[in-house]
C-alpha cells in the first residue's frame, strides 16, 4: 500500500521515506518489522564492513599483527562512549548469549546457591544460567511476572524471590518474548542492598534507548548493537562493574589473555573481527538518519500495529 509503513509512503516518518528505506538492501515486497531478532545492516554499513575484509585479506600478516588490536581498540572506545560506560569495563561479543555464557562462567557458583530469572527472560540466557547452576549444584529460581503487572508489582515479585542464597538476579532491560520495560534503575539498588549482583540483559537497548551505564550501575550487563543499532550481526558487547573486572574469565583463551577484562576479549585467535570494526559507522549512520526520529517512529509504528485488528484467516 502508499499509507502504511513499508509502502512507498509512511505517514510515521513523513518525507523522504522511500530514500530512507532504499538505504537498506531489504527486500521490497517485504515489510521487514522484526529488528529485534537479527537486526537489518544498511548498505552503508555492510560497505564499510566489506572495507575491513578488503583490508584483511589483502594482507593478513599485517592485519592481524600488526593493526588489528589498535583498531578494535579504537571501535570498543567509540562504543563505550555510545553507551556511557567507562571503557574499562567494556568487551566485545558476538552477541548478547555470549556475554551471558561469559558471566555464567565467571560466578563463583556452589552447591545451594541460587540465581533469580523471571519468566520473561531470553531463552538462551535463561538456558545458560539453567546450565552453570547444573553444573555447580544451584538452584535455578523462575518468578512469574503477570503481563500486565507494574513496575512495583515486577519489583515486588523479585524482591520476594531473593533470598540468602542468592548468588545473582538476571533481569531484562526490555524483555524479548513480551516486549516489558522492567524497572532496572529502581532493581539494581534494590537487590544489591540485599547483598544480590545483578546481570542486566540489555539485548534490545542499545539503539531502542538511550543507555547510560555509568548511570545505571549494574554488575553485568550485556547488549546488541546488531538489532536496533543495525550494526552488522555478530556485535555486542558485555559490561562489568569494577568488582568484577578481575574474575571475568574470557571464553576463548588467547593472546591477549594475561592482560586480563576487556583486553582478553578482544582477539579470539583468527576470526573475522569485521562487525565489531564496523559498528562504529553503524552508530555513525544512525545517528545522521537521526536517533529521536528513528525513536518516535518506532512507537508509533508499534501503536499502529497493536490498534490493528487482523482476521485469524489472514494471520
Amino acid at each position: 500500500g502508499t499509507d502504511v509503513p513499508g509502502g512507498t509512503a509512511n505517514p510515521f516518518w513523513g518525507e523522504g521515506w522511500a530514500a530512507v528505506r532504499a538505504l537498506w538492501p531489504l527486500d521490497p515486497s517485504v515489510a521487514h518489522l522484526n529488528h529485534g531478532s537479527f537486526g537489518a545492516v544498511p548498505l552503508a554499513v555492510q560497505l564499510r564492513q566489506q572495507t575491513w575484509q578488503d583490508r584483511m585479506n589483502a594482507n593478513p600478516m599485517r592485519f592481524f599483527t600488526r593493526e588489528l588490536a589498535t583498531e578494535v581498540e579504537r571501535a570498543r572506545l567509540l562504543c563505550a562512549t555510545f553507551l556511557g560506560a567507562d571503557p574499562a569495563g567494556l568487551a566485545f561479543v558476538g552477541n548478547a548469549t555470549t556475554g551471558a555464557n561469559a558471566v555464567a562462567a565467571s560466578l563463583p557458583l556452589r552447591p545451594g546457591s541460587e540465581v533469580v530469572v523471571t519468566d520473561h527472560g531470553y531463552g538462551s540466557v535463561t538456558l545458560t544460567i539453567a546450565r552453570a547452576c547444573r553444573d555447580a549444584g544451584a538452584q535455578l529460581v523462575v518468578v512469574p511476572i503477570r503481563l500486565d503487572a507494574d513496575a512495583a508489582g515486577i519489583e515486588a515479585a523479585i524482591l520476594s524471590a531473593v533470598s540468602d542464597r542468592t548468588t545473582l538476579a538476571v533481569i531484562d532491560q526490555i524483555s524479548s518474548p513480551t516486549a516489558r520495560g522492567f524497572p532496572v534503575d529502581r532493581l539494581i539498588p534494590a537487590l544489591r542492598a540485599r547483598g544480590v549482583p545483578v546481570l542486566v540483559d540489555g539485548a534490545h537497548a542499545p539503539g531502542m534507548t538511550l543507555v547510560d551505564l555509568n548511570g545505571l550501575d549494574p554488575d553485568f550487563w550485556i547488549g546488541n548493537f546488531h538489532k536496533w543499532a543495525c550494526a552488522p550481526q555478530g556485535s555486542a558487547a558485555l559490561w562489568a562493574a569494577p568488582a568484577w573486572r578481575s574474575s571475568m574469565r574470557s571464553l576463548v583463551v588467547s593472546w591477549r589473555e594475561a592482560e586480563g577484562f576487556p583486553y582478553s576479549y578482544s582477539m579470539v585467535g583468527t576470526a573475522d573481527h569485521s562487525a565489531w570494526l564496523a559498528t562504529p559507522e553503524a552508530l555513525a549512520f544512525m545517528a545522521r538518519l537521526g536517533w529521536r526520529q528513528v525513536r518516535e517512529h518506532n512507537a508509533a509504528l508499534v501503536g499502529y500495529g497493536g490498534s490493528r485488528r487482523v482476521p485469524l484467516r489472514d494471520r
